[in-house]
């Protein structure tokens, strides 16, 4: 007999996190568990980006709802899950039920966790919070990760901070010309004259690849603007958030025709709703990445697997660094089955 249970976990970062708008000192997430006699599984609910009355809300279904319905119709799932849960709950309920018919913590078998082959991923250069180092220090702290295997760098944008960032990257543009340098705005830009000018600065240190979320999502028509005008090229990322049914997705892309596309499983309402945007971003030869969300160790581990998958399925095997470089990042989780060697992450 299958039995379902949940919990929840505060976890706290060993540093604290930030992006344009809000710092980040720790992470509440809801495991579910389901088990019977032989196997168990577990699923991830990152509820970093929701707030309290929606986690709160989302207790109550959890205690609720008829899980024996979905646990014994897992083919019909994704049409049964509607729209009463968050779309962090669907991908918590997808993983725990994927691995459960999978054997966990395996949930796609595939070289990856034969440990055969590894994914590319990106590291983040945390320059805001390097703002009191001097600039040879700096410049030693991106050696080092260069020397770790890494080639391809995201940077958080503070709009106060930018100078003082641009000096930086102009600074290692010139000393490692063949390294990347991906930048994510969140939404930071006021308005499209504004992003214009950015995103034309930056377009001049020929390290910078692309720019993430350039204003705050939900205006289209200025977002398709910036698109089609701007010389670096533009990632959609918030901007995906929320946009659930497959006629919105593709009158998103269809306006704004992005270059590259942020795919984040747990945001997105799991792995078959994320494999939509891959799908129609292929279709729009709109170059996509996928990007974890501070999920813990076992969120991670199932968003690892099933980003291999995808690459080998959409990509044939073009390399593509992938925004999976939270690992670690917790004070009280003592173990991982993703670890990074060499610029990559690989199963443990």
């Amino acid at each position: 007999m299958k039995r379902f249970c949940f919990c929840k976990k505060d976890l706290l970062f060993k540093k604290n996190i930030s992006n344009a708008y809000r710092w980040f000192n720790k992470h509440s997430i809801i495991y579910l568990f389901l088990f019977d006699k032989e196997r168990f599984s577990i699923g991830e609910c990152n509820t970093l980006f929701i707030s309290f009355e929606e986690i709160n809300r989302m207790n109550h279904i959890l205690n609720n709802i008829p899980f024996e319905e979905i646990i014994n119709n897992f083919n019909v799932f994704p049409y049964f899950k509607g729209s009463f849960l968050h779309p962090i709950f669907i991908f918590g309920l997808e993983q725990m039920l994927i691995g459960f018919n999978s054997h966990f913590p395996i949930l796609y078998h595939s070289p990856f966790t034969k440990k055969k082959e590894g994914l590319s991923i990106n590291d983040i250069l945390w320059l805001h919070l390097w703002i009191e180092y001097d600039e040879y220090k700096i410049i030693k702290e991106i050696e080092k990760k260069i020397i770790q295997g890494f080639s391809c760098f995201k940077i958080k944008m503070h709009m106060d901070l930018f100078d003082f960032q641009y000096k930086i990257i102009k600074k290692i543009s010139k000393m490692y010309p063949f390294i990347n340098v991906r930048m994510d705005a969140n939404g930071c830009f006021k308005n499209i004259k504004e992003a214009l000018y950015y995103l034309n600065k930056l377009y001049d240190l020929r390290i910078v690849s692309l720019l993430e979320q350039p204003i705050l999502p939900g205006s289209w028509k200025e977002l398709s603007m910036i698109c089609k005008i701007s010389k670096l090229p533009i990632s959609l990322d918030e901007e995906l958030i929320g946009v659930t049914s497959l006629k919105e997705k593709k009158k998103l892309l269809d306006l704004v025709n992005p270059k590259y596309l942020v795919i984040r499983p747990s945001l997105h309402g799991g792995f078959m709703k994320s494999e939509e945007w891959i799908i129609e971003s292929k279709k729009r030869n709109i170059k996509w990445y996928v990007s974890s969300s501070f999920e813990s160790s076992i969120g991670m581990n199932a968003i690892a697997q099933w980003t291999y998958v995808m690459q080998k399925k959409y990509f044939n095997n073009f390399i593509v660094h992938h925004g999976l470089n939270t690992l670690n990042v917790y004070k009280n989780e003592s173990f991982s089955l993703i670890e990074k060697r060499k610029g990559l992450i690989w199963y443990i």
